[in-house]
């Protein structure tokens, strides 16, 4: 699957799950330099949350380098602000850029969790998104809707120790 048919496979189920879609969204970094991202989503759930997307096809045969510059972008994402309100986001890596049983995994997810960064990836539950890095963590899915952990947080950028 190409990098772009991936995408529009992503967007098309969220679009079936009532998700509002922004495409290539500016924003400004705090540092001031101009950044764009590849979607904002507004889920069908919550009266003032919205989620940045950052896609890339695959992370198959790719390096640990690449897995982090690309993470380095979301963190960066992470840093600014976007649309009209100048709102700074919660962060989805999509896909996935670790497998589950990579070494350390679960350490790096939470520690990007402290970032706003979550994942999107393909489960058993369907398309989900993740915070934290484990199933147990997923916020919603496309199989199971919102879950607890969705519904229990207050989505407000959070700064300093969290």
């Amino acid at each position: 699957m190409t990098e772009n048919e991936y995408i529009e496979d992503i967007l098309r189920i969220l679009k079936q799950h009532n998700f509002k879609i922004w495409r290539e969204v500016n924003g400004i970094h705090i540092e001031g330099n101009n950044v764009r991202i590849d979607a904002i989503v507004k889920p069908p759930f919550g009266e003032d949350i919205y989620f940045g997307i950052e896609f890339k096809g695959t992370f198959d045969g790719h390096s640990y380098n690449y897995k982090a510059k690309h993470i380095k972008q979301s963190v960066d994402y992470s840093y600014s602000k976007f649309g009209k309100e100048g709102r700074r986001l919660y962060i989805f890596l999509a896909p996935n850029p670790f497998k589950v049983n990579d070494e350390n995994y679960g350490e790096i997810a939470h520690i990007l969790t402290q970032f706003n960064i979550g994942v999107i990836d393909k489960t058993k539950y369907g398309l989900t998104f993740i915070l934290g890095g484990h199933l147990h963590h997923r916020i919603w899915s496309e199989k199971e809707g919102l879950k607890e952990l969705g519904k229990k947080r207050t989505w407000k950028i959070k700064v300093g120790s969290q």
